[in-house]
């Protein structure tokens, strides 16, 4: 009788502990309370200026925090198209308003693919930008999106702009030519300030070559 009782005892802690031993082996689910993905470590050094915020939509908006813009010494920089986390990469659809501002030793700045939306301010005061590259998708310039570059004499704009926004150049003093990708057609399709001017700025006449044909800015004085 203490031998079935023995035996029966053995069976009964085996079958816990082989109990125990699976549970422990099992993945935790996911959880609506899970961290957001964080940076790779190994792409740190190319989102360490950044931040990235989620929006409604699920796509990303990134900016330069105000305590990395005061140490900011950098020429060039390129704003990055994804946000790299510890699952597939997920879009960066917009750069946020005042993203860059105030970047005066700022030369050289590449809005990566496939970023859409450069808001409102965002290089505003960047004095020595000379050399700006805007991604293939850019569909918007938001106002103000330049305003005091002065040091910028010369840009590219997609056609796949739709929306130009007021004074995205206002301060823009050295600007003489604006190359615009798509025909005068598509850029006459082009949602701008009620007057057709205001988005420039005050200053002297600019070029703008279209992919078709050439015509003269004429700038309100």
């Amino acid at each position: 009788m203490k031998a079935k009782r023995f035996v029966l005892l053995v069976l009964v802690l085996a079958t816990l502990f082989s109990a125990f031993a699976v549970s422990c082996r099992k993945k935790p689910t996911a959880t609506t309370n899970d961290p957001e993905p964080t940076v790779d470590p190994k792409a740190a050094d190319d989102y360490k200026d950044f931040d990235f915020s989620l929006k409604e939509n699920g796509l990303y908006l990134v900016e330069i925090p105000a305590e990395k813009k005061a140490s900011f010494q950098k020429e060039t920089l390129i704003i990055p198209g994804f946000f790299t986390g510890e699952e597939l990469p997920v879009p960066v659809e917009e750069l946020g308003s005042y993203a860059c501002q105030g970047l005066t030793t700022l030369k050289k700045v590449t809005v990566s693919y496939p970023i859409s939306v450069i808001g409102g301010y965002a290089f505003e005061g960047c004095t020595s930008l000379t050399d700006v590259e805007l991604s293939g998708m850019l569909e918007r310039l938001s106002t103000g999106a330049f305003e005091g570059c002065a040091a910028l004499t010369e840009i590219t704009l997609p056609k796949s702009l739709s929306t130009i926004g007021d004074d995205v150049f206002q301060g823009c003093t050295a600007l003489t030519k604006i190359t615009y990708e798509g025909t005068m057609e598509q850029w006459e399709a082009i949602r701008k300030s009620p007057d057709d001017t205001d988005w420039l700025g005050e200053g002297d006449q600019v070029l703008l070559r279209c992919s078709d044909a050439e015509t003269i800015l004429r700038i309100k004085k």
